[in-house]
């Protein structure tokens, strides 16, 4: 702080000379000396300065003063006191209240005060950093074309733009980019931006400039149609043009210019007096021109649309037969004819349709027929196929019947699109989905789930209510909860069921039961392929109840064409298939007299890919993963069987 030094001024009389000369005067008194003081008021070299800080931040005033000390100061915000007695004067946390505030300080002293300039306060709230609300976008330019890429960020201000091409710095400092006249070479190249401010920054999603050679004139690639409608109707004509677009299109009508800029031409409600008619289009670009050939619009007069008065009829058929649907329908003359199968062409030119050769994947196809002529069409209602088996043919899947190369993988797809299968089971009959799942871990070919998604086998494991297995809770629950279920879910056409331990100790009646039971349930749903079942071995051997009940079994399914998994013997045999275990008092896990089939003969084959698959079972109930392989190998021949394979 700067002050002035303090000057006094002394006058010095000398008494004798004052006294003589008040004497001389006239005057008395006793004489004495005499002092004059002269203080000077303040003033204010540098004045509070206009502050701008961000929130959250200090802000200080300060005045520099001129004049006798001391000084005092009274420091305002707004015309209110603030502060202390200081030459500066601090706001310790600003908040956006403070935006705007007027500062000031009266300064004084002794001979006087004098009031500083206002300062202005400005607080903005905290800066945010970058974020992009609308990133550059792909761009497609003809060799030759500028091309530009622009951004959109939030964030505090003031906002720096970095652009970049390929992760090169390109550009100025702008929130949009134009990069030179692009070239073939700059085809394919991405650019970029870094948005910046002083809390941060954000880089952008690449956008990527697509560069075509120069407009190439139009070419006609699909020329309009000669066209036939009824009287009364409307006729649509439509072109394809090669070349580089946009395209432009002028329609024209015998010569003269109809219709809107598109590449397909509608005409309005045709009369007989536009029979005849040529419809062309002229296709133009940058470049240049196309000229389509002309297509001839036929009117005919009004006719009478089809309509259908007998319908296709469902029928029934055994597998290996053909079938004929046929239709008969009213309405002007000449009638066409679509037959259709699910849905997709089938079929001439007819009013009936005969099958190939049919199989059991047919079992539930859908026909019918679209009857068309000048005036209309009619679609005929659906017509459903059943399949029967063929009576002279059991479906007897044994041990012999688990080497799955050899089944056709057409065969393999027929099943996963025709099958759906529901599944009933307790810990035995889990074999066979354990041996399925490491089939479709190892090959996506062999997968499966319930519904069938992603193309796979439509598998529906243990669905059923109010029974487990065909022996729990008792001998007959099950029929009763596979009846239930099937009215529940009619697309079902395959039903499986297996035992778990109640063969064993089984009569002749009880299995008798069960095949009556089977028998009636085919014969009430005849879409449905029943799937019959042998219990597990239990080591009792070739004299044991066990073999007996399931020699019953086998016997009906045999006599009877019948659909037979046979459990028992698929466990019986090892892959060599040479011995008979069952005959050895083999139980279900496997064991025998003479050890354990499955370890024996994967320790004989170290680099077999049955080994293999075994190795990658997770788990097989009561048994050997080997066994479990098996099944799940024998499952898949049954579900190629049952969509029409013939096993050979």
């Amino acid at each position: 702080m700067l002050k002035r030094r303090r000057f006094k001024v002394i006058f010095h009389f000398s008494v004798g000379v004052l006294m003589g000369g008040l004497a001389a005067c006239g005057g008395g008194g006793d004489g004495g000396g005499s002092s004059i003081r002269n203080e000077m008021a303040p003033s204010i070299i540098t004045h509070p300065h206009n502050t701008a800080v961000i929130e959250g931040e200090t802000a200080t005033f300060s005045v520099t003063a001129d004049g006798e000390g001391p000084f005092s100061y009274q420091w305002k915000k707004n015309g209110a006191h603030v502060g202390e007695n200081s030459p500066s004067y601090t706001i310790p946390i600003t908040t956006l209240g403070d935006n705007g505030a007027k500062f000031s300080v009266v300064l004084s002293n002794e001979a006087g005060s004098i009031v500083s300039n206002e300062a202005t306060l400005t607080v903005t709230a905290t800066a945010v950093a970058p974020s992009i609300t609308s990133p550059p976008q792909d761009t497609s330019v003809v060799e030759g074309q500028a091309a530009t890429f622009s951004v959109t960020a939030a964030g505090t201000a003031p906002l720096s733009y970095q652009w970049k091409k390929n992760g090169a710095h390109v550009g100025e400092n702008s929130s949009s980019y134009t990069p030179p006249i692009p070239t073939a070479a700059d085809n394919g190249a991405k650019f970029s931006v870094v948005v910046t401010n002083e809390a941060g920054y954000a880089v952008s999603n690449d956008a990527t400039l697509t560069v075509t050679a120069t407009s190439v004139a139009p070419s006609i690639t699909s020329h309009p149609q000669n066209t036939a409608v009824i009287e009364g109707q409307s006729a649509t004509f439509s072109v394809t043009a090669a070349g580089t677009a946009p395209f432009s299109y002028q329609w024209k009508k015998n010569g003269s210019n109809v219709g809107a800029n598109l590449s397909s031409y509608t005409t309005p409600i045709t009369t007989l007096g536009d029979n005849g008619a040529r419809f062309s289009v002229v296709v133009t670009n940058a470049a240049g021109r196309a000229e389509s050939n002309e297509a001839s619009l036929t009117v005919t007069a009004t006719g009478m649309a089809p309509t259908i008065s007998s319908h296709p009829q469902s029928t029934a058929v055994i597998e290996g037969q053909t079938t004929t649907f046929s239709v008969t329908a009213t309405g002007t003359v000449p009638f066409s004819y679509q037959w259709k199968k699910n849905g997709s062409n089938v079929g001439d030119n007819s009013s009936s349709y005969t099958t190939p050769i049919i199989t059991a994947g047919d079992n539930g196809a859908r026909f019918s027929v679209v009857v068309t002529n000048t005036a209309g069409r009619a679609d005929s209602n659906e017509a459903i196929l059943t399949v029967n088996p063929n009576p002279g043919s059991a479906i007897l899947v044994t041990h012999a019947n688990t080497d799955l190369p050899r089944v056709p993988s057409a065969w393999i797809a027929a099943a996963k699109n025709t099958l759906k299968i529901a599944y009933g089971h307790t810990s035995h009959g889990s074999q066979v989905l354990a041996g399925m799942s490491t089939l479709a871990a190892a090959d996506a070919t062999y997968s499966f789930n319930t519904g069938g998604a992603g193309g796979a086998l439509d598998m529906r494991d243990t669905p059923f209510y109010g029974a487990d297995d065909l022996g729990n809770p008792d001998r007959t629950s099950w029929a009763t909860a596979t009846r239930s279920y099937l009215n529940s879910n009619p697309e079902v056409n395959v039903v499986m069921w297996s035992w778990c331990g109640q063969v064993s100790d089984a009569s002749t009646n009880d299995i008798t039961t069960y095949l009556n039971l089977m028998n009636g349930l085919e014969n009430d749903y005849p879409r449905v392929k029943f799937v019959y079942m042998t219990g597990h071995l239990d080591g009792s051997g070739v004299s044991g109840n066990l073999n007996q009940r399931n020699e019953q079994i086998r016997a009906y399914c045999r006599a009877n064409n019948k659909i037979l998994f046979d459990f028992a013997d698929i466990e019986s045999y090892d892959p060599g298939g040479a011995t008979n275990f069952m005959a050895l008092n083999a139980d279900d896990g496997c064991n025998y007299a003479g050890g354990n089939w499955a370890t024996q003969w994967i320790s004989a084959h170290p680099t077999d890919p049955l080994t293999a698959l075994a190795a990658a079972c997770g788990n097989c109930e009561h048994s050997e993963k080997l066994n479990c392989i098996l099944k799940g190998r024998a499952a898949w021949w049954l579900w190629a069987r049952l969509a029409g394979w013939n096993g050979q």
